[in-house]
């Protein structure tokens, strides 16, 4: 955003990529992005001081090498930590893990009386998973049978190009020992990509043995619309011959979803295998 706006900008990653606790093709997808823009992406650095306006960056590996530079401003961005310090929790009962969030059981429910939703509590920090939090503890409130159990939450970047990743990834999958098939569509042989001129990005598919739908990964125009129905197939435990079977509007970006689905049942249309 900064960089469409006429800033100069430089990125600066300790790891060895962008998006590091996603899918490696999501980062690289972006990075590419980022080149076009004119901002520099500065992997494996860390920043180390700051020095009268300018940010001292050396390399993760070799602290020695230095080099600095000259910025306005500084965005440290590494992350969050819940805010539990003034709510009473040693008062009131909930417990506290090491990492600071408040416990909770299937209901929410952090202590007698008392629940718990959102960036407090475990897990990814998005608004849509506290707001199904909130229904699971506004109807254990009420006496209604409910839990928290999602199979799949759904995590957007709204970068450009943006970014989708719900359920497992091949990476997360092989960490599980789960044995996966995937398929990667590329949007260069999409519709609707290519009618809007903006092909760059994919739509991947990650299945078990027995060809259910456990993951999904998209980069692209807009692909945050998928996040949906990518999150309900994996939910409703939809195989790669149910998503393929499902008739998508043409030309549409969900067309991707089903060429990747076909390409996982063995029967590629527009790509080969």
């Amino acid at each position: 955003a900064w960089s469409k706006l006429g800033s100069t900008v430089t990125i600066v990653e300790a790891t060895s990529g962008l998006l590091p606790a996603m899918d490696p093709r999501l980062g690289r997808t972006v990075r590419r992005r980022l080149k076009d823009l004119g901002v520099e992406v500065l992997t494996e650095s860390l920043a180390i001081r700051m020095d009268a306006g300018h940010l001292v960056v050396a390399s993760a590996t070799d602290r020695s090498t230095e080099r600095t530079l000259e910025c306005d401003v500084v965005v440290v961005a590494v992350g969050r930590n819940p805010n539990v310090s003034d709510l009473g929790v040693e008062r009131y009962g909930p417990k506290v893990s090491d990492s600071g969030h408040i416990v909770v059981d299937p209901q929410r429910r952090a202590a007698p009386h008392i629940y718990a939703i959102g960036d407090v509590t475990d897990g990814p920090a998005l608004a849509h998973k506290a707001t199904a939090e909130a229904e699971v503890a506004a109807d254990a409130v009420a006496g209604l049978p409910a839990a928290f159990d999602p199979a799949a939450i759904p995590e957007v970047v709204f970068c450009d190009p943006e970014v989708v990743s719900v359920g497992y990834s091949p990476g997360t999958a092989k960490d599980a020992d789960i044995a996966t098939n995937t398929f990667r569509f590329p949007f260069i042989a999409g519709s609707r990509s290519r009618t809007i001129g903006d092909t760059a990005g994919f739509v991947q598919l990650v299945a078990d043995e027995s060809g259910t739908i456990i993951g999904a990964q998209a980069a692209g125009h807009g692909v945050s619309e998928l996040s949906g129905e990518l999150a309900l197939a994996i939910e409703m435990g939809a195989t790669a011959f149910d998503l393929a079977e499902t008739i998508h509007a043409h030309p549409t970006m969900s067309e991707a979803i089903a060429e990747a689905a076909l390409g996982l049942d063995g029967r590629p249309l527009h790509v080969t295998n």
